[in-house]
Parts: structure tokens; C-alpha cells; sequence
């Protein structure tokens, strides 16, 4: 079985990333995995005990230092992601965020989907969307509309939920690529299992234009579209294998990515 990297990247949550390196450490993948840990530019106490939580569950720790000429947020998570796959030269590159968690079959259940069929890039499960507190969200509404307007929120919910992504109620997304639409790419970073042939022809963004900026376009929206555009195939395990917690971005339940 071809070995994993996991790459997180992180600004050194304690709790969150504790709860994010157990489940990775807890996989039932039978080959073997690292993972590895992105900080953005810790301070230094927060990098100790960074390292001191890695170093616990025999995790790789790497603090970007770099200079930075952003303040936005999914330029700076790209610059991780792309230190985090160029820090580790495994064949096979997973991505969890530091306040999402794995189910112990995501790395097993995903690298078996790309064992059984070799056409396959990308190989992404579904996942279940929790609050800060680890309960699950019964979704009425999308949760990433621009202002937070719950009209448009249901109206976007309403039209998801007819392709198949959502169902009232429920706190499980299904994500897809592609959409009905051909331009959505509705899956999160935190899903996905990819042969390393993807990132050497599609990188993570790491400059946004202003119209980009405006419309809050993500780093991992950006990577679906332009690794779907550069050819690469995608396939769904239909398992839920990610908990993803609301709260990313911005702070409030029910209101960020």
C-alpha cells in the first residue's frame, strides 16, 4: 500500500489540532501515513507547544516563516499547503484542516477507491458537518453565503438540495465534481486523497485577484477548478468519513467555511 502524507495546516489552536492529530494517528489504513503539520507564522510559545502536541502523537511539525505579503486568509492556507507537499515527497497527499477530524476508515476507505480504479487523480468521501461543540448541524440552509442572508441561504440550500448535495434536516453533505452546473466544485480540501501527479501539474494558489478577494473564492475551490480543468479525474468512496466543523474563517457557528 502507497504511503500518505496528511498535511495540516494550522495556527495553533491547542484543542482543535489535538483533536485533529488523534483522529489521524487513529486511522485503520493498513500502509503507511505521517502526517504532517503547517504552522503560519507561530509565535513562539505557540510553536512549543505545537511541537510538543506533535511530537505526542509522532506527527512532523514545520512553522513557515516566510514573508507574507497577504492578509487573506486562502492565499496564506495555499502557501501551507504547498510548503506541506513540497516538505514530503509521499505518493499519495490527503489534507485535513487543524479543526476537522477524520473517521478512522477516510485514508483506508479513499486509498482503496483509488486502488480499484487507476483512472482516478482524486478520490473524495462526504462529509458531517458539526458545531464548535461536536454536535451534529441539521442543515436548512448553505452556510457560505457572502453576508450571511438567510433568504439567499435557503434559496442556495433549496437549489443544492434538488442535485443531490443536501437533504433537510440532515447534517451530512454530499459532495460532487462536477455539478450540474459544471463550475462549482463543491468539495472541501479536508476530503480528498490525490496521487502526487496532481500537484506537480496544479498547485495551490497562493495570489488572488481582487475580484477573487471580493467574492471570497477558497483554496481548495480553486485547486477543484483548476485541477478539473487540467484534466485530472475525481471519484466519490459515498462514505462519510470527514467531520467538518463550522467556525473556520470567521468565527461563528453556522457562518464560515
Amino acid at each position: 500500500m502507497d504511503p500518505i502524507v496528511v498535511i495540516t495546516p494550522t495556527i495553533g489552536r491547542a484543542e482543535e489540532l489535538e483533536r485533529c492529530l488523534a483522529s489521524v494517528s487513529g486511522q485503520d489504513y493498513g500502509g503507511p501515513y505521517e502526517h504532517l503539520v503547517v504552522g503560519d507564522h507561530l509565535d513562539v510559545a505557540t510553536a512549543e507547544r505545537t511541537q510538543r502536541l506533535c511530537r505526542r502523537f509522532e506527527a512532523r511539525f514545520v512553522d513557515d516563516q516566510r514573508p507574507v505579503d497577504t492578509a487573506y486568509q486562502p492565499a496564506r492556507i495555499g502557501r501551507l499547503r504547498n510548503l506541506g507537499i513540497d516538505s514530503s515527497r509521499q505518493p499519495l497527499i490527503a489534507h485535513l484542516d487543524d479543526d476537522n477530524t477524520f473517521e478512522p476508515e477516510h485514508l483506508s476507505s479513499l486509498a482503496g477507491l483509488l486502488t480499484d480504479d487507476a483512472s482516478l487523480d482524486v478520490a473524495y468521501g462526504w462529509r458531517r458537518v458539526l458545531d464548535r461543540s461536536g454536535r451534529p448541524v441539521p442543515l436548512e440552509r448553505y452556510p457560505w453565503v457572502l453576508g450571511h442572508r438567510p433568504e439567499i441561504a435557503r434559496e442556495v440550500f433549496e437549489m443544492l438540495a434538488e442535485e443531490g448535495f443536501f437533504e433537510d434536516g440532515s447534517p451530512v453533505i454530499r459532495d460532487r465534481i462536477p455539478d450540474a452546473h459544471g463550475d462549482l466544485f463543491h468539495v472541501d480540501s479536508s476530503e480528498w486523497l490525490m496521487h502526487r501527479r496532481v500537484v506537480e501539474a496544479v498547485r495551490f494558489r497562493e495570489r488572488y485577484t481582487p475580484r477573487e478577494m471580493i467574492y471570497q473564492y477558497t483554496d481548495d475551490y480553486l485547486f477543484c477548478r483548476d485541477a478539473w480543468r487540467a484534466g485530472m479525474s475525481f471519484g466519490a468512496s459515498g462514505r462519510v468519513t470527514l467531520n467538518y466543523y463550522l467556525g473556520g474563517y470567521f468565527g461563528g457557528a453556522g457562518e464560515a467555511v
